[in-house]
């Protein structure tokens, strides 16, 4: 992960950092007993604006370094 990250901010604008997430449930059940997660982030701002991360195939423990 990135972790040196560098943005000129101008007043009134809203940065989101996705980086990762740990220890995610496993969600989708196969027939073999197998689990496995597709997960994604939505970020909404003031109910109108929103926003989605790339899904990440078949993990528990995805990693975005997403700045949006």
């Amino acid at each position: 992960i990135n972790n040196r990250v560098c943005f000129f901010f101008s007043l009134g604008v809203v940065r989101v950092f996705v980086l990762r997430a740990r220890d995610l449930v496993k969600c989708d059940i196969s027939l073999l007993g197998k689990g496995k997660s597709d997960p994604f982030v939505k970020v909404r701002v003031q109910g109108n604006e929103e926003r989605k991360t790339k899904t990440m195939n078949n993990t528990t423990e995805p990693v975005w370094d997403e700045v949006g």
